[in-house]
């Protein structure tokens, strides 16, 4: 996943989504990257960023995830 040069989609339980940003940052903290939750739901969300910035901001808020 780290060396791929094409868009990579993972799907991940909601509380295991700040670990896996975490570990996928230290291969590339500077690759863009998306979460998404909630899809074609009523409280649908995306979020974007560095995997550093994703992987800071879900470590703070694991709530966010859920």
């Amino acid at each position: 996943m780290a060396k791929s040069e094409w868009t990579v989609v993972l799907f991940e339980a909601p509380p295991r989504v700040a670990e896996l940003l975490g570990t996928s940052r230290r291969r590339g903290a500077e690759r863009p990257a998306a979460v998404a939750r909630e899809l074609t739901k009523l409280f649908e969300e995306t979020r974007t960023g560095t995997l550093a910035e994703l992987a800071g901001y879900y470590a703070e808020a694991p709530a966010a995830a859920k």
